[in-house]
């Protein structure tokens, strides 16, 4: 029952579930490097839980922190240590061995736990008085003998037995009277009978165990010629009883008791026996204040069936199912699973729909549209989990799921953008893409471009208006329609806005001019200053000045290499990466020289 860490949180939603009833072995043991590191006793732990950053492994009683542990100190959890194969071990500590009879399997030895399955001490009662008595479970040992109790179990009496606590340890139960039947006729029919015959039952040399036995010198009894003893490996020992109208032990190497869960009356309940003289095997029926041994059989995985797959929507849909047969062992917790692979299990989506036996309705959610799923129904006892039979589904498909993520490489005309397609609806994507316009929302109707790519795409626009703002919202179609992601705007890049500053300190070679830049066009200035020429409409191409880059304050230029007395016209420009815009044009003349001499 090794839990890996990387199942842990499973693993704890179980045991918030039932941990007293699921997990009730003896101790919790953490495992680093493949040695036991650390070991709490489960009747100590009601839960656990992680801290908020997920490091440390709570454990707690009653809402008091018990213990702490640093998840990088834990390689795996267990709620048993490890055994050699076919060995158990019980909420005492006590180990026991087992072997299989035909189908069944059974513990070799009688319990001897003192405790109930949950952690629940069982009282252990010495006084005759007392055990006479009782109207609830306890426990003896043989004349009062811790070592008796050690040797051949417990004596219980069937208050005990019956106990919702469970005497029986996880995945273990007291037989019926139906499974002593099986395990008689299985016993006769294969031939051990003391005789070889296969009818009548003389099996009771082939249950006891080889020693301990009075002596007898009846054919097939287990007290003639123990050596013979044990052909089925049932190991069945003369542990004697306890009366429970006068609590006197009696019959010990006399006969061997054991109980079975069935009552007959509200005072009486069945039991087997054999006895030291005789070579049969049979149920009998006593006081239920007796003090008899307990042997347990295996108990099976439940019973349980799928219901059919309704209610099919776009990410959820309704199952459910039965569980009929608990397996001798309660159910824990039962539901569906789930995935789009077939034969889903526990390890894959669930819900938990409850515990016992009974029919349950349950909701697969968070499904993504247009798959097809798998989908079981399970039901878990601790020896393990069952699975319905298996039913598929598929969702409805709907539109895609669709992110607009983001515009890049902006130009005057011309911008690239790019798009996620989180899930296709189920169906078939045909067309995906960009679509563009001045007016918000825009949808294919308006301007748009296809799309490359796949799951994550982009496209490219042109034939933009230089200094406009556009809305954008990535599109994308299948069967069902077409859906759009999150829209976004944007500004194509436009030419620098600047003017020109007045002309002053004139002279017959210079003057003094400049600019000043009102926007950069959503570039950046890469060269600003003035042109000049003694023609209208002056451009970079003729005299300029060059006065830095951005936008910055009014730049001031130096108009120089002028002839005296002589029109020209001056403009700013700034320029930037769509191009060069210059302010508005203004004029000079030189003065002649004559007038310096003067």
């Amino acid at each position: 029952m090794m839990i890996s860490m990387k199942k842990i949180f499973f693993t704890l939603a179980i045991l918030f579930l039932a941990i007293s009833s699921a997990f009730s072995q003896d101790s919790l043991y953490v495992y680093k490097n493949g040695l036991v590191d650390n070991k709490f006793a489960v009747y100590d732990i009601d839960s656990l839980s992680f801290s908020s950053n997920l490091d440390t492994l709570i454990l707690s009683k009653n809402s008091t922190v018990a213990n702490t542990m640093l998840i990088a100190n834990i390689d795996s959890i267990s709620f048993m240590p490890s055994l050699p194969t076919g060995t158990y071990i019980d909420i005492d500590g006590n180990r026991y061995t087992t072997v299989t009879i035909g189908t069944q399997t059974w513990l070799v030895e009688n319990l001897k736990t003192t405790r109930y399955r949950n952690g629940d001490i069982i009282p252990e009662i010495q006084n005759n008085t007392e055990w006479m008595n009782l109207t609830t479970g306890a426990y003896s040992n043989y004349d009062n003998d811790p070592n008796n109790g050690n040797n051949f179990g417990r004596l219980y009496n069937w208050h005990a037995v019956n106990d919702s606590r469970n005497l029986a340890p996880a995945g273990w139960h007291i037989p019926s009277i139906e499974e002593w039947a099986i395990l008689e006729n299985y016993l006769i029919e294969s031939g051990y009978n003391y005789d070889g015959s296969k009818t009548i039952n003389k099996i009771a040399k082939a249950l006891a165990a080889k020693t301990g036995w009075k002596a007898s010198s009846d054919a097939g009894a287990p007290g003639n010629n123990m050596t013979l003893n044990n052909s089925s490996g049932f190991n069945g020992l003369s542990g004697g009883m306890r009366y429970g109208n006068t609590g006197v032990f009696s019959n010990k190497s006399d006969g061997a008791y054991w109980w079975t869960k069935n009552n007959t009356t509200n005072v009486e309940a069945h039991y087997r026996a054999m006895f030291y003289r005789y070579n049969f095997f049979k149920n009998y029926t006593s006081l239920q204040g007796n003090g008899y041994a307990v042997r347990c059989i295996k108990s099976d995985l439940p019973t349980v069936s799928t219901n059919t797959v309704n209610d099919v929507i776009i990410n959820s849909a309704t199952s459910g199912g039965n569980v009929s047969f608990d397996g001798h062992d309660p159910v824990l917790y039962k539901g569906v699973c789930w995935n789009t692979s077939e034969n889903p299990t526990v390890n894959d989506n669930i819900t938990i729909d409850g515990y016992g036996l009974g029919g349950f309705n349950s909701t697969l959610t968070n499904l993504l549209p247009g798959t097809t799923y798998y989908v079981r129904a399970y039901a878990t006892n601790t020896v393990g989990t069952a699975y319905g039979e298996e039913f598929s589904f598929k969702t409805l498909a709907t539109t895609p799921t669709i992110t607009t993520m983001e515009v890049s490489a902006i130009t005057d005309s011309t911008a690239t953008a790019s798009g996620v397609i989180i899930t296709d609806g189920g169906a078939t994507i045909t067309e995906k893409g960009f679509c563009w316009s001045t007016n918000e929302s825009p949808t294919v109707a308006d301007s748009i471009t296809t799309g490359t790519g796949d799951s994550i795409f982009i496209g490219n626009l042109t034939g933009l208006n230089a200094g406009t703002v556009y809305y954008i919202r990535s599109f994308a179609t299948n069967e069902i329609g077409t859906t759009y992601g999150q829209q976004l705007s944007f500004t194509t890049l436009d030419l620098p806005a600047v003017t020109t500053v007045e002309i002053s300190a004139i002279t017959d070679s210079s003057a003094l001019s400049g600019g000043n830049i009102l926007s950069d066009g959503g570039a950046e200035i890469i060269a600003k200053g003035v042109c000049w020429s003694t023609t209208e409409n002056p451009t970079i191409s003729d005299s300029i000045s060059t006065d830095g880059t951005g936008i910055g304050g009014p730049f001031i230029s130096n108009i120089t290499g002028l002839s005296a007395g002589t029109l020209y016209y001056v403009r700013a420009y700034a320029t930037n990466s769509v191009g060069t815009a210059y302010g508005n044009e203004l004029s000079f003349t030189t003065l002649p020289i004559e007038e310096l001499e003067e």
